[in-house]
């Protein structure tokens, strides 16, 4: 079942440059979930945007002291709480 966005809730490629969020969970379109596991994109760890790429196509995320590219199609499956 999709899940639905409430309040301050959004995907990660919502986020703008310089926030702060929690994952609460990602769609169930994610592909490779085990690939973002590995890399401790799960539900509950702390993230925050570094940046976009100049044409929009990826995304660059500081997680657990590690700064992850990923693909914007991929960010927008990931459900993130804004702070």
């Amino acid at each position: 079942m999709e899940k639905v966005l409430t309040g301050s809730e959004m995907t990660l490629a919502d986020l703008p440059i310089g926030m702060k969020a929690v994952i609460v969970g990602m769609t169930d379109a994610m592909r490779g979930r085990k690939k973002f596991a590995d890399a401790g994109m799960v539900a509950g760890t702390e993230l925050a945007m570094e940046g976009h790429a100049p044409f929009g196509s990826l995304l660059r995320v500081r997680v657990m002291d590690s700064s992850l590219t990923l693909h914007k199609n991929d960010g927008a499956n990931i459900l993130v709480k804004a702070y």
